[in-house]
């Protein structure tokens, strides 16, 4: 399937600013993949070119989507991202500490940020040293509005009956 013609306006639909006319429901929605993709070019672009990349990461792992410079580590770093998340919320568990928000490694030469998107899934954010990390966690938890309504969120409920 052919990309949608104007990303613009399918961004716009995803985030609910614009509603769809009988004309435009008949063009073909984007797939699942094509949407995230829109949603992590939107945000790289707000942020700037501190950020290297975004990555959707299942919980178990596996690369969903993806915008990277340097695609040969990708499985590599989804793997890490999510045994980051998965010891990070067990520490936030233990200690009390409530529902993980978000998990941020500070290094040397830049940072990862790492944040659930829902039950099964995350993103992943690489960005350069130096990097604004106010503005970028502001347009992560933009994009993750818009991510959650792309993936869905499964209610701990339906979880639990195998919806």
């Amino acid at each position: 399937m052919a990309p949608p013609k104007n990303r613009n306006l399918l961004y716009n639909r995803l985030t609910g600013l614009v509603s769809q006319t009988k004309a435009q429901r008949k063009e073909p929605m984007a797939t699942r993949e094509e949407q995230v993709l829109i949603i992590l070019d939107r945000m790289l672009a707000n942020i700037g070119r501190e950020v290297l990349g975004a990555v959707t990461v299942a919980t178990d792992g596996v690369v969903l989507a993806a915008r990277v410079q340097d695609m040969s580590r990708l499985e590599q770093l989804g793997a890490i991202a999510a045994m980051v998340f998965g010891v990070t919320q067990r520490v936030s568990i233990d200690f009390k500490q409530g529902q993980l928000d978000e998990t941020i490694i500070k290094a040397n030469t830049g940072l990862l940020m790492v944040l659930p998107i829902n039950q099964d899934s995350l993103i992943v954010l690489d960005l350069a040293e130096g990097a604004n990390l106010g503005m970028a966690r502001l347009e992560v938890r933009n994009a993750l509005q818009t991510l959650r309504r792309v993936l869905g969120i499964v209610a701990p409920q339906e979880r639990a009956l195998g919806a």
